[in-house]
């Protein structure tokens, strides 16, 4: 499974400290930012995964267990149409505009 999470790292002395907003609880640190980095990482993992068992529990013997695949789309992703060419002649230009993408989507690479 590859998740990508927001790291907030900021430096508390000769310390960097690591955070994620969107996991409660997830935090690192290290003398370095990649320390701090990889350390709040092994955090998340381990959060995720014991919410994982804790979830799984009292789930019938019988029960089938599945993993879905999701692929995420940007809400408002949307390709702009084709932009018509100056002097009526009516055909499209070559050029399109760039997808407009949400700034949460642009964050996790949606």
């Amino acid at each position: 499974m590859h998740n990508e999470f927001t790291a907030i790292i900021e430096k508390d002395g000769d310390w960097f400290i690591a955070y994620c907003p969107e996991i409660p609880g997830a935090n690192g640190q290290g003398r370095t930012r990649g320390e701090a980095k990889a350390s709040l990482a092994e955090a998340i993992s381990l959060i995720l995964e014991d919410r994982r068992q804790d979830a799984l529990r009292g789930v019938p013997d019988d029960a089938t267990k599945e993993t879905p695949s999701i692929k995420s789309q940007c809400p408002i992703k949307q390709q702009t149409p084709m932009i018509k060419r100056a002097g009526g002649t009516g055909q499209p230009s070559p050029r399109q505009r760039p997808p407009r993408l949400h700034p949460w989507c642009l964050e996790f690479g949606i």
